[in-house]
């Protein structure tokens, strides 16, 4: 049953009382009236509360109904308030409206009276129910607010402006503080309302490239509809930091959609990232050099072996009693040479800091490559099996630490077989399905190249093999070992986007299984064509070794060119600047006293621009290549020690723009 309207009568007259019940009743309302006529007891019925409507009279003895409207306004209740009166007046009315009433009756006619209460009672409920929403919707500004101004996300809102242009909305203080600490003291009151562009540039004192990408990463994300990021370093007048920005456009991007934009200081995590880096590259520059110790005993014997038959070979060529004897003597001499020059390759790019460049490097012909230095290192009670895919095992990676991570896992390997055994060496391209195995996460499912090292030696311990990747730890006594070779794989293969599965038992061996993701191969190379000879082009021969400045310009001759032949540069580069287009091109070493090969080059291009130069290398320096190449824009290079036919392909893609 419906509860009967509470009634608040301000009346001094009982039978007005009477009269108004019966008017509400007559009109089909349910009331429950109190009658009250003096200023306290009107004051302790407000204070009771629960009214639905107060109808006070205009004028009592003691008493107002004005009063009573402003002892009621001043509590705040929002009661509905209608006024009646004897007295007939338009005055009174429009008074009795201005302070606030509700309405105005006359006793004498109250045929008004019940559609009077009903539309007070329906107005005063929709101004409570939107003064309510009024609250939670402050609450919630206050909130968001707070959330705004808490977060440590800078957070940036820009709106549509009148002819289509981004102005900003807000900012927050984890921004302000940002900008603060760079030199740059802004308000979030200053930039309301103001051009984007105007606000970045004067404002945030952003640089006009830091400006531009801003208004690109603007368009971008407008035009996707979606959210858009992207890193960038900012630097500010008075410092710089990282920071990872996303815009996040709403309304899907359309016409009168706005802008969030979400920023993240992330210059301490990069530079995190980055001291972790140089840590990691010193952690394997450790290691190399604690490899090559390992290996330094077995190089030492097979390079002694290849120099006593470079003798023996030249020995015999020299004492040859014929022509053909000599000469099939000078092969096997170049022959061993040649695996002499590998050997020194291998060591060379273990010894120097590799570049950190990732390419498509094939897995098993990194494995191929090392075979020379295993063999010629492990004890030879160690028998070495090799299974290697034949296409298809090609990974992005940085070759010198690939070859790192599978040298140290080759060397762990020999080193737990002490008394000789198996080490088995395997590549091959499996798919792996979904869901991937949990322990080879966060690998995805797809083509992947295997890597996997197999021993026959003590194998590990749970407790061993749980500490097996830490730095440092190792098992060996002191001195046969930095505990670092395990972990550098494992920073390699996770640097790499790869994963490590190792399978172990005490006394049983070791197998490790490297998964790294394929990339396609690509196509097929050329075939290699052969150099076509010179036609007496003149080469300008510089390198500071007597023998090997004799022993090219020889070459050179039996290859159909002249040179001109030089130990000093200094000589060298006086000789071509009072000749420039005498020379076909330059044939310098990189390492000269007194002047490189790199800046002999970048005297000569400065009468010769397009000057072909070929530097001879024997340690490449990354720096000066690097230098070379940006300075000499016909430069080629070509690693010592090299043969007759890898000259003549060097000076015939020198000299080919010429013909």
């Amino acid at each position: 049953m419906k509860s009967p309207l509470r009634v608040l009568l301000v009346e001094d007259n009982p039978d007005d009382e009477v009269l108004v019940a019966r008017e509400l009743r007559r009109g089909g309302l349910s009331v429950a009236t109190e009658r009250v006529e003096t200023r306290s007891a009107y004051a302790a019925a407000l204070g009771r509360g629960g009214w639905d409507v107060i109808i006070a009279d205009y004028a009592l003895p003691a008493f107002s109904g004005l009063e009573a409207l402003e002892l009621l306004q001043a509590r705040g209740d929002g009661v509905p308030f209608l006024l009646v009166s004897g007295t007939v007046g338009e005055q009174i009315a429009v008074e009795s409206l201005h302070a606030g009433a509700d309405d105005y009756l006359l006793k004498q006619n109250l045929i008004r009276l019940v559609p009077a209460v009903t539309r007070a009672i329906r107005e005063a409920t929709e101004r409570r129910r939107r003064r309510a929403a009024e609250r939670a919707l402050e609450e919630n500004r206050a909130r968001l607010s707070l959330i705004h101004d808490s977060v440590s996300d800078l957070l940036l809102l820009l709106v549509p402006g009148a002819q289509g242009e981004w102005r900003y909305a807000s900012a927050n203080r984890a921004l302000v503080r940002t900008l603060a600490g760079c030199g740059v003291e802004v308000a979030p009151d200053q930039l309301v309302g103001r051009e984007a562009g105007d606000v970045e540039a004067n404002l945030f004192r952003f640089d006009a490239a830091t400006a531009e990408w801003f208004a690109g990463l603007r368009a971008r994300a407008l035009a996707a509809g979606a959210p858009v990021a992207a890193e960038r370093e900012i630097r500010l007048p008075g410092g710089a930091f990282v920071g990872e920005f996303t815009f996040i456009p709403t309304g899907g991007g359309g016409a009168g959609a706005h802008l969030l934009i979400d920023g993240r200081d992330v210059t301490a995590q990069r530079r995190a990232e980055e001291r972790d880096a140089r840590a990691r590259d010193q952690m394997i520059r450790s290691q190399r050099l604690e490899a090559l110790g390992t290996l330094a005993g077995g190089i030492a014997h097979d390079f002694n072996n290849l120099l006593a038959g470079i003798f023996g070979f030249a020995e015999l060529a020299q004492t040859a009693d014929d022509v053909g004897a000599a000469r099939e003597h000078c092969a096997q001499l170049v022959r061993v040479a040649a695996r002499a020059r590998e050997l020194v390759g291998q060591v060379l790019a273990f010894a120097r800091p590799q570049p950190d460049g990732r390419e498509p490097v094939s897995l098993s012909a990194v494995v191929r490559e090392l075979l020379p230095l295993m063999r010629a290192s492990f004890s030879k009670g160690i028998a070495i099996e090799v299974r290697l895919a034949e296409a298809g095992a090609m990974v992005s990676a940085d070759g010198g630490q690939l070859h790192q991570a599978v040298l140290n896992l080759c060397t762990n390997a020999a080193q737990a077989m002490p008394r000789g055994g198996r080490l088995s060496v395997g590549v091959e391209v499996v798919h792996l399905a979904d869901p991937v195995s949990a322990d080879l996460c966060p690998l995805s499912p797809g083509p992947h190249a295997k890597l996997t090292v197999s021993d026959t030696g003590t194998g590990m311990t749970q407790d061993t093999l749980r500490r097996a990747f830490e730095p440092f730890f190792t098992t060996k006594p002191v001195g046969q070992g930095t505990g670092l070779g395990l972990s550098v794989v494992h920073g390699i293969v996770r640097a790499h986007h790869g994963a490590i599965r190792v399978n172990t038992e005490s006394g049983a061996g070791t197998t490790f299984e490297v998964y790294l993701p394929v990339v396609p191969s690509g196509a097929t190379p050329p075939e290699p064509v052969a150099a076509a000879p010179g036609r007496g082009e003149r080469v300008l021969v510089v390198d500071d070794d007597p023998a090997l400045a004799d022993m090219t310009a020889q070459m050179l001759v039996h290859l159909g060119y002249a040179s001109s032949t030089f130990t000093d540069p200094v000589e060298a580069g006086a000789a071509f600047a009072a000749d420039p287009a005498a020379f076909a091109a330059v044939l310098t070493d990189d390492r000269m006293p007194g002047r490189s090969g790199v800046e002999l080059a970048r005297g000569l291009v400065e009468y010769r621009p397009d000057l072909p130069v070929v530097l001879t290398v024997a340690a490449p320096d990354r720096d000066a290549l690097a230098t070379f190449r940006r300075a000499v824009r016909a430069g080629s290079v070509l690693p010592k020690p090299f043969t007759r036919d890898q000259l003549a392909e060097a000076l015939d893609r020198a000299v080919r723009r010429e013909r």
